[in-house]
């Protein structure tokens, strides 16, 4: 009939435009691809990028997962082929590891995103061996270990589009062997982020691509089934006559059906002022209400756990090699305590944070907050600053308060400091109450067993083919200060003093 024909000859182009695009590539990941390529290879150190995006799921809350095409690496990266096409090859299905969703804080994904700090602050390059070596990290399908051996560290910079709000993180891997210092430099560091920014520019221009190639694709069909009604009309009042007496059949069972269908079309195309009204405030209180109820059940999702296992218990020989490290320790610093007392003093160490850090050297051996760095200097930044506050008189601030605001700031102390150590927050707690008095003479004991505990530590721990301590010392470089302090005042960095 005249209808189908009309419709046919309307609606021919969208096949023929859809069959184009499936023979292209997509466009939106060729400008992915591109863009990714640009900003790895002008990237000092670089060997591969990484996008993630962040996602809400109805069972495990928010969620991390690869963008689709967000993988990138230098071609001439080309360290442990085996373990890269296990990585890269999804044609190969046995050996192929898939990239999962993961729960912020699990994953190298997770622990970037959860420690990725804001854009004025220094990009944290994490050894992604240690990651993989981390007890507490839960098991995952064996790509981290793979990630682990083909690169040496990486760090991720957090994206936000202002515009769809879409939040994800960049995470880029470089060699072990990489020059750090050019690495970090501030150059490299701002091409970086700027890079960040740019692909997720690109990542989330992608949704609003498809809404709008959905909306021209129903401003196609609203125009055809106008037409549609412009033609039934015409057909009705018998203008088209001729061509009705042609195809009398098909025409009367199309006019039954299109009178029903014409006379609905016709009726919403003129909607009440009033309609559009109630409907708008009807939309609003919806949206204000539901922003609590969406809080709240996000809430209780992440309740409910984020679906990973539980890392592995000790072996019978990893326990008794802990055993006989806990006991001999603690044994040490119990003898020194006690001759400590017999020399006269009427306080002897202080055991109770002790007992914890001889726990976290042989049970989280390779936690960041096992580490000589975070103990010494955890315990000494939370005791002066508990301290300090016990010194304000209880007329002005209760001991009651006094207990939850001194440990409160010296554990946001330490954490900005990037030196968190929990024996430290039982330690303020301890100076805060003013319970083992007012001198000094308390922090010093306990720094000396302290050190005690740390170098046992080091001797014992290190006895063992599967276990290493410390894990980093994190101690500056001093020979590097003078040129740091140059580049500072000349603002010039060390890839434009090399050029």
């Amino acid at each position: 009939s005249v209808l189908d024909e009309t419709e046919s000859m309307l609606s021919e182009e969208e096949p023929e435009r859809a069959s184009q695009q499936q023979a292209q590539k997509d466009p939106y990941l060729e400008v992915l691809d591109q863009t990714m390529s640009s900003a790895g290879r002008w990237a000092f150190g670089v060997a591969a990028i990484e996008l993630w995006v962040e996602r809400e799921d109805k069972t495990r809350g928010t969620i991390l997962e690869r963008t689709n095409g967000g993988w990138w690496r230098d071609p001439v990266f080309a360290n442990c082929d085996e373990v890269l096409s296990r990585l890269e090859d999804s044609g190969n299905e046995e050996e192929f590891i898939p990239p999962e969703s993961l729960i912020p804080g699990v994953g190298v994904a997770g622990i970037l995103w959860s420690e990725a700090g804001k854009k004025e602050s220094k990009l944290k390059w994490r050894d992604l061996r240690q990651i993989a070596d981390d007890p507490d990290q839960p098991r995952d399908n064996g790509r981290l270990e793979l990630l682990a051996k083909a690169f040496g560290i990486a760090s991720g910079v957090i994206f936000q589009s202002r515009v769809t709000g879409l939040k994800g993180i960049a995470i880029f891997y470089a060699r072990r062997s990489v020059n750090f210092e050019k690495l970090s430099s501030e150059t490299n560091q701002t091409y970086l982020r700027s890079s960040a920014d740019l692909l997720g520019s690109v990542v989330s221009w992608n949704q609003p691509r498809l809404n709008a190639i959905e909306q021209r694709r129903k401003e196609l069909q609203v125009v055809l089934r106008r037409v549609r009604i412009k033609l039934c009309t015409l057909v009705r009042f018998g203008m088209l006559q001729s061509v009705v007496e042609s195809n009398e059949t098909n025409s009367e069972e199309r006019r039954s059906t299109g009178d029903s269908q014409n006379e609905s079309q016709l009726n919403s195309l003129s909607p009440s002022y009033r309609a559009k009204a109630v409907k708008s405030m009807r939309r609003v209180i919806s949206k204000s209400s539901s922003t609590v109820t969406l809080k709240a059940t996000t809430t209780v999702k992440k309740m409910k756990g984020g679906g990973q296992l539980p890392p592995p218990p000790f072996t019978i020989s990893q326990c008794v090699f802990s055993f006989l490290g806990c006991f001999l320790s603690l044994l040490s610093l119990s003898a020194v305590n006690e001759s400590i007392k017999s020399a006269g003093n009427e306080r002897g160490m202080i055991l109770a944070p002790l007992g914890a850090l001889v726990t976290m050297h042989y049970g989280l051996t390779s936690a960041p907050a096992s580490q000589p760095r975070n103990s010494i200097l955890g315990v000494v930044v939370a005791t002066v600053v508990s301290k300090a506050i016990a010194y304000i008189p209880a007329d002005i601030l209760p001991v009651w308060i006094r207990i939850a605001f001194g440990p409160s700031v010296a554990i946001v102390a330490t954490l900005r400091l990037g030196i968190p150590h929990p024996p430290a927050g039982a330690v303020a707690v301890l100076f805060a109450t003013d319970s083992i008095g007012n001198d000094w003479k308390s922090l010093g004991l306990l720094l000396v067993g302290y050190t005690e505990a740390i170098i046992f530590a080091l001797v014992f721990v290190n006895l063992s083919p599967t276990k290493t301590f410390p894990m980093y010392w994190g101690i500056p470089d001093v020979r590097t200060w003078p040129r740091s302090l140059k580049y500072k005042l000349t603002g010039r960095s060390p890839i434009e003093e090399g050029a």
